[in-house]
């Protein structure tokens, strides 16, 4: 009995042997692929940057402060102008917002041509009163004509006016008279029309004779003495 008891326990260590050596043999194994793994990794994680993008980060961040810079420089001009720029931009900007705000004034209306006509052709005209006589009654016609005019413009211009008939005839000494409202001569009575201006028988004819502001001219029908 004894003697077997002794082949089972050096059965069981034979058994036992090669287990534990395995064990032993990946314990180990398991402990070196620990030790070895992280120094992958960290290689890996570790990307080196080219050595260009290295350089390009570097001037970018030297150039912007340089702009910063400048943008900060630019209010420091305007600070540093004398004062008597700076009135006259402060002067400028008055004027601006004045134009902007004053009110436009509006330009007198222009006088319409038609007075300005009419005081033009008034200064140029002369105011006369006209009368016939035909022997039983007189008649006033006032009347205005040119300056410059004769009596006989002054007879045609009233004749026109009023609607009166007057007949004359041209001579070469100037026009002869010979009816005026419906009244003729007769030279078998020897009787006429004769002018008289401002109350004195003319010594021209009415072709010759001008006119003034405020004449009185009369026309008569008379016998010529």
């Amino acid at each position: 009995m004894p003697e077997k008891n002794n082949a089972n326990k050096s059965i069981a260590w034979l058994l036992l042997v090669p287990i534990i050596i395995g064990l032993v043999y990946g314990i180990n194994n398991y402990s070196a692929r620990k030790k070895v793994e992280p120094k992958k990794i960290v290689k890996n994680t570790q990307k080196k940057t080219p050595a260009k993008k290295q350089i390009i980060k570097k001037v970018a961040l030297r150039e912007i402060p340089l702009v910063k810079a400048e943008k900060k420089t630019e209010p420091k001009a305007e600070e540093e102008l004398s004062e008597p720029a700076k009135t006259l931009k402060k002067a400028t900007k008055n004027k601006k917002s004045a134009s902007t705000t004053a009110p436009k004034q509006k330009k007198p209306a222009p006088k319409p041509k038609q007075e300005e006509s009419k005081k033009e052709t008034s200064s140029s005209l002369v105011k006369v009163t006209l009368n016939i006589n035909k022997g039983f009654g007189q008649k006033a016609y006032p009347a205005e004509v040119a300056k410059g005019s004769v009596v006989f413009d002054v007879l045609k211009t009233a004749s026109l006016k009023y609607h009166f008939s007057m007949d004359y005839k041209n001579y070469a000494y100037g026009a002869f008279i010979e009816g005026l409202d419906g009244v003729r001569s007769d030279k078998s009575r020897s009787m006429y029309w004769i002018y008289y201006i401002n109350g004195k028988k003319a010594n021209l004819g009415a072709s010759s004779q001008k006119v003034k502001e405020g004449d009185n001219i009369l026309w008569k029908y008379e016998k010529e003495e």
